[in-house]
């Protein structure tokens, strides 16, 4: 049976043993494109890999468009998420030290505790991850943005681009394409949606090229791509990742007499360690692994504009209604029992301190996610738990103040604007004079 139905069988040992010896490897656009984003090593490592491989290359003019379009967006966006990560460091960074001041703040007339001396150290952590943060954003900025890189990847595949199919062929794939879609025939049609037809179809494009070349060539297919998991290239039994779908390996057998096979990128540079004795660490293969851990919608988001985190914009109104709605669902006689603990924390802060506290409040609402809301609602609960039975009122009106002057805006300008963050300041100020009411 399996001469039969070969695409439903793993190939043998024998069979890889051959297909590695005799296959032309081809690489997706995306899989040159992460060579942007892999730390210094990894893409070393996977570009000797390429190199090695040099006379058996070949890209699609398909993928060599999409590479080609889209580099330059990923070397500005290969520099935003080491911006992101700073921004959510310091936004972490201005979280716990508030938790510590509030927390130790209120021992500070009670112990011997050096509370500014312990907070210092805390900072002092932070700030030199942050400095490490901003040294590695230098170091990629200047090694992706520069010449060699990109020069390097475009002279691997000179002379080993395909041919450009003419609008005749195109029309002709993108009447196919809406049929097969609509079958969930592979490759691409989890695609369908995109703005654009060459988006929508731009793997099918690519695909029916590499039959094309394969037909001529009479050589066995490797793909490499650096698409997700749920993408519709790979097969998946019980939750794993077997190899490529059987309707590509039945397809590139019937049209071009050839077989076929597919790799994640992780996958390949395993592999080449063992068939082409390549030389790839553990931490390679672990960072490339992690980044094809990401969901398929996350990884599409972050491979077009970054590591996106929420907006700041929603993240001030969703935090605004999760402080609203505590506030509002809070017992009274929580707010009168710990009372005279929180008035002996606000007393003891100076008027610097007063500001400092407005700013990082203001800073750490600035820096959440979506996901952060429940346990920043748990940090802030105890302080909440501490007010006064008569601030409650003032204080409800006050964040849903926040609430609508942010929804106003929030198109008209950022979160951390010098108006915004006078305004956040202000809104503190008065929860503060509210609470030694």
């Amino acid at each position: 049976m399996k001469d039969i139905f070969p695409e439903y069988y793993q190939p043998t040992q024998k069979d890889f043993d051959k297909l590695w010896e005799e296959a032309v490897f081809v690489f997706d656009a995306n899989v040159l494109l992460d060579i942007y984003r892999f730390s210094p090593k990894a893409s070393d490592e996977l570009l000797k890999i390429i190199v090695g491989l040099e006379n058996r290359i070949w890209i699609p003019h398909q993928f060599a468009y999409e590479y080609s379009s889209n580099y330059a967006n990923v070397q500005n966006s290969s520099y935003k998420e080491y911006s992101k990560l700073k921004k959510d460091i310091e936004g972490l960074q201005s979280s716990i030290i508030s938790q510590l001041q509030s927390k130790l703040g209120h021992f500070r007339n009670r112990t011997q505790l050096n509370i500014v001396d312990w907070v210092g150290q805390v900072e002092d952590i932070f700030d030199k991850l942050i400095e490490t943060i901003e040294t590695l954003q230098s170091e990629h900025n200047e090694r992706i943005t520069g010449e060699d890189l990109p020069t390097r990847i475009s002279s691997l595949f000179e002379n080993k681009v395909g041919s450009e199919f003419d609008n005749k062929r195109l029309a002709e794939i993108l009447k196919e394409g809406k049929q097969r879609y609509s079958q969930n025939i592979p490759p691409g049609y989890k695609d369908e949606g995109k703005d654009g037809q060459l988006r929508q179809y731009g793997d099918l494009i690519g695909w029916f090229q590499i039959i094309e070349f394969a037909s001529g060539n009479k050589k066995p297919i490797i793909l490499v791509t650096g698409d997700s998991r749920s993408d519709d290239w790979f097969n998946h039994i019980g939750g794993q990742t077997n190899g490529p779908r059987p309707e590509l390996i039945k397809e590139m057998k019937v049209k071009a007499n050839v077989g076929f096979y597919l790799y994640q990128t992780s996958q390949f540079m395993k592999h080449a360690i063992e068939y082409l004795d390549s030389q790839v660490s553990d931490e390679t293969i672990d960072e490339i692994e992690s980044l094809e851990q990401i969901s398929d919608n996350d990884l599409k988001v972050q491979k077009a504009e970054g590591i996106i985190y929420p907006s700041s914009e929603s993240a001030h109104i969703n935090q605004a209604k999760t402080f609203r709605d505590m506030i509002a669902s809070m017992p009274k006689s929580a707010r009168v029992n710990q009372a005279e603990m929180f008035r002996d924390t606000i007393a003891s802060m100076s008027a610097i301190a007063h500001a400092d506290q407005a700013k990082m409040f203001r800073d750490t609402i600035a820096s959440m996610s979506a996901i952060a809301h429940a346990d920043q609602a748990e940090m802030f609960r105890d302080t909440i738990a501490s007010m006064s039975a008569t601030s409650d009122n003032s204080l409800v009106e006050i964040l849903n103040q926040v609430e609508v002057n942010h929804s106003k805006t929030s198109v008209a300008s950022t979160s951390d604007s010098p108006d915004n963050s006078q305004n956040m300041d202000d809104q503190y100020s008065q929860i503060n004079d509210d609470k030694n009411d």
